[in-house]
């Protein structure tokens, strides 16, 4: 993926599920994040769920059985994520206006035919940026509220 899905930048991503489960002697209240995150955003996520689940993840029964689960499975997938390089804090996350709308518009066709023939949306969103002159996470953000537009005209 060509932006996080938890604060909307352009940087590298890794799909990961963290879980954060609090127990309270009878009851329990848990928490989940999945997506493709940034390393920043895997930072935070991590060390906020993980670290609630090892102080108050045990006081309950069922609590207790489910904490020797989460916090193995949100090191492990932590673990994963630490080659990931740190996004650009100066990089908003990508915007459209109408002059980048009008810079994509006529790449549309050539942008469809390439994903419904089975070719990885990054990919084709990577090699119509440069010639749009805009950014891969534009060409995305374009092709979503395409999608959106047309399927919200069919309903």
């Amino acid at each position: 993926m060509i932006f996080c899905q938890s604060c909307g930048r352009e940087a590298q991503t890794k799909y990961v599920e963290y879980y954060q489960n609090i127990g309270v002697l009878i009851l329990r209240f848990s928490k989940e994040v999945k997506g493709h995150l940034c390393k920043e955003c895997t930072n935070k996520y991590f060390w906020s769920f993980t670290g609630k689940t090892l102080f108050l993840g045990w006081w309950g029964v069922i609590s207790f059985f489910i904490t020797l689960f989460i916090i193995p499975n949100n090191i492990i997938r932590y673990l994963g994520t630490l080659g990931l390089e740190s996004p650009n804090p100066t990089m908003p996350p990508p915007v459209l206006t109408d002059s980048i709308i009008e810079r994509i518009k006529p790449f549309t066709v050539e942008l469809f035919q390439r994903v419904n023939a089975g070719e990885e949306m990054e990919t084709v969103a990577r090699s119509i940026a440069p010639r749009a002159s805009v950014s891969p996470g534009q060409v995305l953000a374009f092709t979503f509220a395409l999608a959106q537009a047309l399927k919200d005209k069919k309903q």
